[in-house]
């Protein structure tokens, strides 16, 4: 994936962005990984729909991409997150 990157909150120009496999370049995990839907979830914490069409986008590059990602395997994987956001560990402390 290519293209111009502007501004701090552009979260393509981050870490944990994705390869052409769309695989995280960082972690290796299937992207979204989770460092990014975090720190997406920050940036759209009060605005939901956005993410959710931001995420879409994506969702829809995807599937031009990847050939044995079905439509509903790739709304789980880049939309369906958003109704369950992630979830920061919590240090305890003994």
């Amino acid at each position: 994936m290519t293209g111009k990157h502007e501004g701090a909150d552009d979260p393509m120009g981050s870490p944990h962005r994705p390869g052409e496999d769309w695989r995280c370049r960082d972690d290796a995990e299937e992207w979204p990984c989770q460092v990014f839907r975090r720190r997406m979830w920050t940036l759209y914490r009060h605005n939901r729909r956005q993410l959710v069409e931001v995420m879409g986008r994506f969702r829809d590059r995807a599937v031009d991409d990847l050939d044995d990602l079905s439509r509903e395997q790739a709304d789980a994987r880049f939309v369906g997150w958003v109704a369950d956001p992630p979830v920061r560990r919590r240090l305890r402390s003994v």
